[in-house]
This record gives C-alpha cells, sequence and structure tokens, in this order.
C-alpha cells in the first residue's frame, strides 16, 4: 500500500505540530506585547504625556489671549478718543471716502457747502484795488443776509463797492459761526489772484480770516 515508513510519518506530523505551536507561541507574544506590555488609554505614563501636552497649549492659549486683550484695549482707547474728538465721523466704506475725510480733518474746520461748491469767492487784489467773484451759488448764506443776499451773493456776482464787500465779508462770518446744523464753526474756500507781493500779504491778511485759502496766482502769470 503505502511504501512509507511509519516511523517517517511521524516525523513529519510531530515536526507540524511543533512547527504550528511555534507559530501560535509566536502569534500569541506579538499580541501580549502589543495589547498586554504596550500602553493603555488608563496608563499613567500616557495620562502624564497627555497633561503635559494640554498644559503647554493652555499657555500657548493664554498668552494669546493677553495679546489679543491687549490689542483689543488699545483699538479701543484709539477709538474713544476719536469719537471723542470726531463725533461726527460718517461712516467711510471706500478709499475715496477715507481721502475726502482726511483731507476735511486737515482743514481745521469743516466744509461749510459739500465738494467743490464750498470754493466760494475768486478774489482779485491788484494795487490794493480788490473786487470779489462769486464762483458758486451758496443759497442758505444768501438767505442769512437777506433781500441784499438773494440778490448778490449767487454765482458770477461781481463786488467791488467797499460797503459790498464788507457786508458780504460780515455775512460770511455769522453764516459760518451759525450754520443751520446748530454753533458749529465751518469755513468756505476762495481763490486769490494778487499784482505784487504788497497785494498778496494784504490780501491774505484781510481775506483768510474768513475763508480757508484754495488757490493763490499772480495775475501777470495767471494763464
Amino acid at each position: 500500500m503505502d511504501d512509507i515508513p511509519k516511523t517517517a510519518r511521524r516525523s513529519d506530523l510531530l515536526i507540524g505540530m511543533t512547527l504550528a505551536e511555534l507559530f501560535l507561541l509566536l502569534l500569541f507574544t506579538v499580541w501580549y506585547s502589543i495589547f498586554v506590555s504596550g500602553p493603555t488609554p488608563g496608563d499613567p505614563k500616557i495620562l502624564q504625556i497627555e497633561n503635559e501636552r494640554l498644559t503647554r497649549e493652555n499657555a500657548k492659549l493664554r498668552s494669546d489671549l493677553t495679546d489679543c486683550r491687549k490689542n483689543l484695549d488699545d483699538l479701543n482707547e484709539r477709538l474713544r478718543w476719536w469719537r471723542e474728538h470726531y463725533p461726527d465721523t460718517p461712516y467711510l466704506n471706500s478709499i475715496e471716502a477715507v481721502k475726502s475725510f482726511c483731507a476735511d480733518v486737515g482743514r481745521g474746520k469743516p466744509r461749510c457747502q459739500t465738494g467743490a461748491s464750498n470754493l466760494l469767492v475768486e478774489v482779485l487784489a491788484v494795487h490794493k484795488d480788490v473786487s470779489l467773484r462769486l464762483l458758486t451759488d451758496a443759497p442758505q448764506l444768501a438767505d442769512s443776509l437777506g433781500s441784499w443776499g438773494v440778490s448778490h451773493v449767487k454765482a458770477g456776482t461781481v463786488l467791488s463797492r467797499t460797503d459790498d464787500i464788507e457786508r458780504f465779508l460780515q455775512g460770511v462770518r455769522g453764516y459760518r459761526l451759525n450754520d443751520r446744523e446748530g454753533p458749529r464753526e465751518c469755513r468756505f474756500d476762495y481763490d486769490l489772484i494778487y499784482g505784487d507781493h504788497e497785494d498778496y500779504f494784504y490780501a491774505r491778511e484781510r481775506f483768510e480770516k474768513f475763508f480757508y485759502s484754495g488757490g493763490r496766482s499772480q495775475a501777470s502769470r495767471k494763464k
């Protein structure tokens, strides 16, 4: 039947069982090293490592929070100062609005009229002969001067008589000190055309009590 001796078959069976036992032993050793000998979720070493990590993260977050609070305090202080000194600041939602606002802040006194319409008069001073040409309408200023203002304070009007000029200037003074929104001072702008250096200093000393300077040019050099 079978030419293989019984002793050989026993040896093969014994070797096979031995190898199987070794494999099981190796598998048990690996399992033990991972799940028994290794760290467990409740292991004190693991808890200590995790606690140290959380402690470091907590310290960093506290430091970041302290910096954020300092920055917030600084911003709140700046905002408080700004609101105290510029309570009527409009909402600035564009670069153009910011530039316009900065220009107005640099004026010292706000405009009496918005935009280019705040440039009210052109002053011509040559050899101390002075005339004023109105460059834009100013209805509220005109109304404040009564019937004379309605007939004289409008674009294109030229004032050359001394009494008319003085009446106009005093009207400007009264208007800019008490505008329609209350006793908050504003300033119109003016352009100056002068003849020589004496006219230049005379006109500036006289008219910049009432206006802010918009532009200055010499009569002989004016294009």
